[in-house]
């Protein structure tokens, strides 16, 4: 059973999501991939009014930065990959692939509320130079998929025109914006959105200088999008341990107060339950989400807004003076450590996708290009592409030849027993 998760309006989370099995199914084949992708976003912003930040989508998995004006960012993200898991699918049949039956991983997305100025503008940082940082590209600009421009966060709009397949014109509008915002601390704290897109540029060209000199293999744009989307990078050699974060800070001392905070949340959460099994008066802490929204349970009075807890909401208008000089160049000095404190050249995913490739594995694969026309669809006469089936992982290529030598050992004992008997003289005929 998955942990219960705190959910709270104007507070401005960090959502993450992977594809099923890790495959790189968000491959930018063409512009439409990823193009598409946004306007399903920008109808789900428009439908459940959340304040959009930053976003960048990478071959086997995406990032968002958003605040909900409401408590209802599970229904926010429900919306957006159930519509981008079908838009994808027809995506890939109209380029040539095999559609799989599921887009994105079975887990539920990932959320985490960035609870100060600091943590925001470290997090914009790390999300917006996560190509660099996952050995695809040298630069960000460079990057052939979607990573938000820095300079939205002044306040911009993106204008983007309904995909040539799966959304119906009848039910669609030819066009939708996306709006952009700065994160509500992090204007808070910064002011102008200038000075905040000064340092997350300066930032992003730090982690690129990093990773130059990290060394490693580096795909470049033109690989990045021939990759076939059924591929599936080999897996980490090391796994993190412990609990999936759910908040980050930056304040010295506040981790440890959140900490607290979530498990007395969790274990009141868990109370509860258990009173409404016994049909015993019960209120949910306030932050309960699924209880509210599904079973119409009482939920407790939300704490003062702005309050250091992590189930108060958020304060989604700007108040009070600007950080001073100190304060702001502390969270950009975080921002600096975390911008050079760059993935391991061997565990990037660009490495994982070439030792992905060279794995022992039965794939029944199309050529590696498809002509595309202007609006996305498979020119024709283009080969279909057949599925990859793929298990990359050690353990299954043992049970693989294992399987395979218990195989062999039968067909050759039966061959063995056949040869005996071919040598056995006729059994006597049975009696008149």
């Amino acid at each position: 059973m998955t942990a219960t998760r705190i959910i709270a309006p104007g507070g401005t989370y960090a959502i993450t999501r992977r594809c099923a099995f890790r495959k790189l199914f968000l491959t930018p084949l063409s512009e439409v991939i990823h193009d598409g992708m946004l306007y399903i976003l920008g109808q789900a912003q428009a439908k459940y009014r959340v304040r959009l930040h930053h976003e960048v989508i990478l071959p086997n998995h995406g990032h968002l930065c958003v605040t909900p004006t409401e408590a209802n960012l599970p229904k926010f993200t429900e919306y957006f990959f159930g519509e981008t898991s079908k838009f994808i699918k027809v995506a890939l049949a109209e380029h040539g692939f095999e559609p799989p039956e599921k887009i994105w991983n079975g887990d539920r997305p990932h959320y985490m509320r960035l609870m100060d100025a600091g943590a925001q503008l470290v997090w914009l940082g790390y999300e917006h130079g996560n190509p660099v940082d996952a050995g695809l590209v040298e630069r960000v600009e460079d990057y052939p998929g979607h990573v938000s421009d820095l300079g939205l966060l002044a306040g911009g709009t993106r204008t983007m025109t309904r995909p040539p397949f799966y959304c119906d014109p009848r039910n669609n509008s030819d066009e939708v914006t996306l709006h952009y915002s700065m994160p509500p601390c992090l204007k808070r704290g910064f002011g102008e959105a200038k000075r905040v897109i000064y340092h997350l540029e300066k930032a992003t060209g730090a982690r690129e200088r990093a990773c130059r000199a990290r060394g490693g293999r580096v795909l470049g744009a033109e690989r990045v999008k021939t990759q076939h989307p059924w591929s599936e990078p080999r897996s980490p050699r090391q796994f993190s341990r412990g609990p999936t974060p759910t908040f980050r800070t930056t304040v010295p001392g506040m981790g440890e107060v959140y900490a607290l905070q979530t498990a007395e949340f969790r274990h009141g959460h868990e109370e509860e339950r258990r009173k409404r099994l016994a049909d015993e008066r019960h209120e949910f802490p306030y932050g309960t989400y699924r209880m509210r929204a599904l079973h119409g349970a009482p939920v407790a009075e939300a704490p003062p807004p702005g309050e250091d807890s992590v189930c108060a909401p958020g304060v989604l208008d700007a108040y009070g003076a600007p950080w001073s000089a100190v304060e702001r160049r502390a969270a950009t000095k975080e921002a600096m450590a975390c911008a050079v404190d760059v993935t391991d050249a061997e565990e990037t995913l660009a490495a994982r996708i070439v030792l992905g490739a060279e794995d022992a594995v039965d794939r029944r694969a199309g050529p590696t290009g498809v002509d595309v026309d202007a609006e996305g669809h498979a020119a024709e006469g283009t080969p279909g592409k057949s599925v990859v089936l793929r298990s990359s992982t050690a353990s299954a290529r043992r049970r693989r030849r294992r399987i395979q030598a218990e195989r062999a050992e039968r067909e050759r004992e039966g061959r063995d027993a056949d040869e005996e008997h071919d040598d056995m003289p006729d059994p006597s005929p049975p009696p008149e």
